[in-house]
């Protein structure tokens, strides 16, 4: 698939301060089946949130590419998130999985199909065929500021997940996976032209620069007395291809 694919993740200047690590994780894989992306954010209060995020990634991964395995025989996208959670704790062993607790946004990406999902809070947007799409959790909603999350317990319908289907390549304009540390400080009216902008902006750059660039930026967050750590995960379709020797 001729995608471009990129991302970064700071660390929030509230954590540098208490000198807590980085709870955001993200990931990404190719395989000839399909292209996986993954975005966790481990949640505050769990001493162990970090490995949690890792391992949520790792957890999608796995089981996006059993998922894409078995696409010819049209699975159900959302046996996904059962099985995201025996692997997430799978992969903490032998960790409390309570003391790791993480969100998780993740996204599947084949010619034919786009499979989203979300445990939490954090923000998804994608552009397909001119049409753009929000997954994003409704805080205000919400009577407190406690989020869905993978933890020991499975709970079934936790994660929100959609599937798309794709009838060429170029269906697929953009896709952005974001942190809470960056959703929340967009207005949800926002959120659409900033992913595209962020797409259109950082595609355009060399490789070697493209990173350090989204660092910066993230780093410089013009959102005062923000905190949180801060995680951004784009593809960019064919629509933003440039011709380049630098490759992801």
């Amino acid at each position: 698939m001729n995608s471009r694919i990129f991302g970064a993740s700071v660390q929030g200047p509230g954590h540098i301060r208490r000198g807590v690590p980085n709870q955001d994780s993200f990931l990404i894989r190719r395989s000839r089946r399909g292209i996986i992306l993954a975005v966790s954010d481990g949640v505050g209060s769990r001493v162990l949130s970090h490995l949690g995020s890792q391992a949520a990634c790792q957890a999608a991964a796995e089981a996006g590419e059993m998922f894409l395995a078995r696409q010819s025989r049209d699975p159900d996208p959302r046996s996904l998130e059962e099985m995201i959670h025996a692997l997430w704790c799978l992969n903490l062993s032998p960790q409390d999985p309570d003391r790791c607790c993480a969100t998780l946004l993740f996204a599947l990406v084949t010619r034919k199909c786009l499979v989203l999902g979300r445990q939490g809070d954090g923000m998804i947007c994608a552009r397909i065929r001119g049409e753009d799409l929000l997954i994003t959790e409704d805080k205000e909603d919400s009577f407190s500021n406690v989020t869905w999350c993978l933890r020991k317990k499975f709970t079934p319908d936790q994660m929100a997940m959609t599937a798309i289907p794709l009838s060429d390549p170029g269906d697929l304009e953009h896709l952005l996976l974001a942190t809470d540390g960056v959703a929340d400080d967009v207005p949800d009216s926002k959120k659409a032209s900033f992913a595209a902008s962020f797409a259109m902006e950082y595609s355009q750059l060399p490789a070697k620069k493209r990173t350090r660039s989204i660092r910066k930026m993230l780093k410089e967050w013009p959102v005062p007395h923000h905190s949180d750590d801060k995680t951004v995960l784009c593809l960019a379709g064919t629509c933003h291809q440039v011709k380049e020797k630098n490759h992801d």
